[in-house]
Order: C-alpha cells, then sequence, then structure tokens
C-alpha cells in the first residue's frame, strides 16, 4: 500500500483497512519514507515498511508475514 494515492492518502487507508479486517497483513511501500510516515504506518498496525524502489527484500517480508 503506497502513501500517495489518487484519492485518499495511504495511512488513511491503512486505518480503514485494519478496522475492517484487524488481522488484515499489510505492507507499506513508498519512496515517501519519512520517520513520521514510517512510524505512523507500524502504529497503524502495518507489518512492515519498504522503501520505493527498493523491493529487494520483499519475499523475505512475507515469508516472514506468513510463516
Amino acid at each position: 500500500l503506497d502513501i500517495v494515492m489518487p484519492k485518499s492518502n495511504g495511512l488513511d487507508a491503512l486505518l480503514k483497512i485494519k478496522d475492517l479486517d484487524p488481522s488484515a497483513n499489510v505492507i507499506m511501500a513508498s519512496s515517501l519514507a519519512t520517520h513520521d510516515n514510517v512510524t505512523r504506518a507500524l502504529q497503524y498496525g502495518a507489518k512492515d515498511f519498504i522503501v520505493k524502489p527498493h523491493f529487494h527484500n520483499l519475499i523475505q517480508i512475507m515469508d516472514n508475514i506468513f510463516d
């Protein structure tokens, strides 16, 4: 889930997703990896935060979440 989206922002969307399904596994991926964005995403329930375009560890992150 990205921070920047056309009609909303990813942090608001994350809150809505977690409200609908608290057990949802959400990984944030954004080039806007400010300390505030990363901290808020993790506090809101994201399982991890990937800084775009560095997706080299995505498979490892997903393996950790789904193990």
